[in-house]
C-alpha cells in the first residue's frame, strides 16, 4: 500500500476528478489538507497533526511547487514514523496522502 501519491500532470488532465472519486469513496475517513502545510515554512499545527493521526487519507489540492518550495520538515513529520503533537498526547500519523500538482517540487532548492 502506498503512503503517499503525487499526481503530476498539466491542467485539465483528470487529476481533480480522480481525487474527487477517492474522497467520495473514503467519505468520513478522508479530509483535506491545506496546501500551505506542504510548502513554505509553516510549522505543523495541532489541528493538522490531529487530522494526520485520525484520518485514513488526506488530500491536498493545487499544491503550487512552481512558486513555493517543499516543506521537507512537515512532509517528513506527516509521512514518517515520528510522533506528532496532538495534545494532550503524542501520536503517530496513520494517514495516506494524495497530492495534486502541475509539477514536482525541486527538492534541491528546499531550505531543509
Amino acid at each position: 500500500m502506498f503512503k503517499y501519491t503525487i499526481l503530476v500532470r498539466p491542467g485539465s488532465t483528470g487529476k481533480s476528478t480522480f481525487m474527487n472519486y477517492m474522497s467520495d469513496a473514503l467519505e468520513g475517513c478522508c479530509d483535506v489538507l491545506v496546501p500551505s502545510v506542504v510548502y513554505g515554512s509553516h510549522d505543523l499545527d495541532t489541528a493538522t497533526a490531529n487530522k494526520c493521526c485520525s484520518q485514513c487519507m488526506l488530500v491536498c489540492n493545487d499544491v503550487n511547487f512552481e512558486q513555493y518550495d517543499l516543506n521537507v520538515q512537515n512532509y517528513k513529520l506527516i509521512l514518517g514514523q515520528d510522533l506528532l503533537d496532538t495534545e494532550p498526547v503524542k501520536s503517530k500519523a496513520i494517514c495516506l496522502m494524495l497530492i495534486r500538482c502541475n509539477r514536482l517540487p525541486d527538492t534541491a532548492k528546499s531550505p531543509q
